[in-house]
């Protein structure tokens, strides 16, 4: 009799110090092995909650919540250091070339924050299959596992002749593989209708999906192999043209996406930027077909210069980093046209891309610190009273 009032008194406890803290996931933590299939398409990160019991600890809280979208910050970072290469290669910014110890540090820093988020990543993947899966099954979050083979190819691209001057066809073969895999899986379901019918799930977060072909184009052209180039090219060109014409139709199927996630629009500069680097790899020159598609990027981000205050969001969150990479891409392809045309306009205007590139990075370094500095202690302080419910926004 004791011990069944002594049980029921510590279930009722833990039912008393039940701390409930929004993730951007669905299931709790003790079904999170066996996801729900059917409902994982219609997550919104934005609205549902986990329950914790009090007695987990807030690390592995943590864990949980490192979801995929975090390589935003290593496309952003890989993307700087083949910007920092192109500018020390740039004939028409020779004035400003930097040292090869400044281009090595940038890749170091890249290489250790790919290498870092892929071993957080790795440790989610096997503790959190489940949370995992459910990633995989999101309409938006299902892009970005694109991202960990871009950011591989881009440091890849952007090796300093000191650490290498030659690139392994293995590792085209390597990063560029999972694209395509993950490519014919995604894009069959964008025509073949059901949940991911692109006319109900379009997000600007799919341009991933499109640069994922040009950055690997890049890379196979770099390494000679003009064909498989060729290939990458013809693919992602024909599907970021459906994906362009069917975002900017902004058709009423369209579930659209939170305001936190406003600042993903900047992702519209990715197509056409990287999309004229493709060609100007593959060419050898960077002639009328990297022209077209780069000219459409400056108009697009003009465009998205004029709607700032709908991109910026309303909040600071993960999804500010989506700036980085896009401004990166026009910054490179603005470099290598002033290097075509010769021009001192073009000049003036690559470096205050580049200015503006690296402005960007530092000023989203921090505030991402300043904000996990600030969220640490609301958790200590939320984990140190679990008597109350409290919701954090992440």
């Amino acid at each position: 009799m004791a011990t069944a009032s002594s049980s029921t008194a510590t279930m009722t406890m833990a039912e008393i110090l039940q701390i409930t803290i929004p993730l951007s996931l669905t299931s709790p933590i003790s079904t999170l092995s066996k996801p729900k299939r059917k409902l994982a398409s219609e997550i919104n990160p934005s609205q549902e909650e986990i329950g914790i019991w009090s007695g987990k600890s807030i690390k592995w809280v943590l864990l949980h919540e490192f979801d995929i979208e975090n390589y935003r910050i290593c496309l952003a970072v890989c993307s700087q250091a083949l910007l920092w290469k192109t500018l020390g290669e740039s004939s028409s910014l020779s004035s400003w070339r930097i040292r090869e110890p400044i281009q090595v540090g940038v890749w170091c820093l890249a290489l250790a924050t790919l290498i870092t988020v892929s071993l957080i990543y790795g440790l989610k993947c096997i503790f959190y299959v489940g949370a995992v899966k459910e990633e995989y099954f999101h309409r938006v979050r299902v892009n970005y596992f694109f991202a960990p083979m871009i950011s591989c190819m881009l440091l890849t691209l952007a090796v300093p002749p000191v650490i290498a001057k030659t690139v392994s066809p293995l590792l085209c073969c390597l990063f560029v593989t999972p694209v395509i895999l993950l490519e014919v899986r995604l894009y069959g379901k964008w025509f073949t209708g059901g949940k991911r019918v692109l006319a109900k799930n379009a997000n600007p977060s799919q341009y991933l999906s499109v640069v994922g072909n040009f950055v690997g184009a890049m890379l196979a052209a770099r390494v000679g192999w003009k064909e498989p180039a060729n290939f990458m090219f013809a693919v992602g060109f024909a599907h970021y043209a459906v994906l362009f014409v069917t975002l900017y139709q902004r058709l009423p199927t369209n579930l659209g996406l939170p305001t936190k996630m406003n600042p993903t629009f900047f992702l519209f500069l990715l197509g056409p930027s990287t999309a004229s680097l493709a060609w100007e790899a593959i060419s050898g020159s960077f002639g009328i077909g990297s022209k077209m598609p780069y000219f459409l990027s400056l108009f697009l981000f003009a465009a998205m210069v004029v709607r700032i205050n709908f991109i910026s969001g309303s909040e600071f969150s993960l999804a500010w980093w989506a700036y980085v990479f896009p401004v990166t891409a026009v910054a490179i392809a603005t470099m290598k046209y002033s290097d075509a045309v010769k021009s001192p306009l073009f000049a003036i205007i690559a470096f205050i891309f580049f200015f503006f590139a690296i402005g960007t990075l530092a000023l989203l370094v921090v505030t991402s610190l300043v904000y996990l500095v600030l969220q640490q202690r609301r958790n200590r302080r939320n984990h140190c009273n679990p008597c109350k419910k409290r919701k954090i926004r992440l």
